[in-house]
């Protein structure tokens, strides 16, 4: 369990400095790009934090297969210490990303969003949703997260199962629609959920109903992309949509036209027609 602040947190400079400090950043940042300049003095506007090589699932097309750790591991985690060496570009950032395995399963992984809130920092969470307990959410929306990209991949139980190997589809449901209350109750109308969908031939058909799905739990975007099949040793080539390209193409059609409906942004890999 999470508490709503893992400690006070001592805050470095007001918001409006920080916010001010990313504003000039962008602009000097865009001046430089203009002019193709070798030597720059813009920090960057991005910054992805790779903290953990623990998941706690199993997707069957995880391209990271090899890299996984477990939690007793010694290399499993990288320490607070390595984030603080970094603390001089957080009042500059647009946003930091948390885009490793599972990074809320990092034991200190409060810890980090504090020392981002230090600076009023912006984040983004990569994460499938398991963990993320209502008590997590309040945190995490209390705490300036701006984006949960969420790694789910069908609409219905047996199909989100059997490709999300481990996780359980009601815990999901259940974890973000307490998101979606926490958010409205917290007032943050600027929080985006975008849920991400891996196309295969399995969960093709699921499409229409998935966007439907995404518009009860919150959602604002739905991103759509291609299964890659990375090891030869996998059962799943067959599975491409390349193998299937008509029934790639029509529902991904078919579900942009219920996004646009129901006001959902649609993104999507391209069409093979």
């Amino acid at each position: 369990d999470y508490p709503m602040t893992s400690k006070p947190i001592r805050r470095i400079a007001s918001k409006e400095d920080c916010d001010f400090a990313r504003k000039l950043n962008l602009e000097l940042s865009g001046i430089e790009c203009q002019n193709n300049l070798p030597i720059v003095n813009s920090k960057p506007l991005n910054l992805g934090l790779d903290l953990s090589s623990v998941c706690n699932i199993n997707c069957i097309f995880c391209l990271a297969k090899n890299k996984r750790k477990q939690k007793s591991d010694p290399d499993a985690f990288r320490d607070l210490a390595w984030l603080e060496r970094l603390e001089f570009l957080l009042p500059f950032l647009n946003q930091a990303i948390f885009s490793s395995f599972e990074a809320i399963l990092h034991p200190q992984f409060t810890d980090f969003v504090d020392k981002l809130s230090t600076y009023y920092t912006p984040f983004v969470l990569f994460s499938n949703g398991q963990a993320i307990t209502p008590e997590l959410g309040e945190y995490l929306l209390a705490n300036s997260m701006s984006r949960l990209s969420l790694s789910f991949h069908a609409a219905t139980r047996e199909t989100y199962e059997g490709i999300m190997r481990g996780a359980s589809f009601d815990q999901a449901v259940e974890n973000l629609m307490a998101l979606k209350a926490i958010a409205k109750k917290l007032g943050r109308d600027d929080f985006i959920l975008e849920m991400v969908f891996c196309a295969m031939k399995r969960n093709l058909d699921e499409l229409v109903p998935y966007v439907l799905l995404a518009k009860k739990l919150g959602a604002r975007k739905v991103q759509v992309n291609y299964l890659q099949v990375p090891f030869e040793d996998q059962e799943y080539e067959w599975e491409s949509v390349f193998f299937h390209q008509d029934l790639y193409d029509l529902k991904i059609l078919e579900a942009k036209a219920i996004a646009q409906a129901n006001g959902l942004e649609f993104a999507h890999r391209a069409l093979f027609r």
